[in-house]
């Protein structure tokens, strides 16, 4: 039978890319909530455009910090999964 070798210092650059992707999304989406924001307040102020421009830019901000609670949750699963196979691990050796 194959032996299984987990690659414990490729998931630790997983952790260390997710996280970082999560704060990127955050601070893009922000900025880019703000550029809409502004659009709504000096560029496209009235009427119907207006309306759903505003409407958009609260669906929008709903997402922030969803993205970070997932990239922190997707770091939490990979810790948990090297912490299982450890335990695991242990038993067997």
């Amino acid at each position: 039978m194959a032996d299984t070798v987990i690659d414990e210092e490729y998931l630790s650059e997983m952790e260390n890319w997710i996280t970082n992707q999560g704060e990127q999304f955050e601070t893009f989406l922000g900025e880019y909530i703000q550029i809409l924001f502004q659009t709504s307040m000096q560029g496209i102020a009235e009427g119907k455009t207006a309306e759903a421009l505003k409407n958009y830019i609260g669906i929008a901000s709903t997402l922030k910090n969803h993205v970070g609670s997932t990239s922190e949750l997707a770091v939490q699963m990979l810790k948990n999964y090297k912490a299982d196979i450890d335990e695991t691990d242990s038993y067997l050796y």
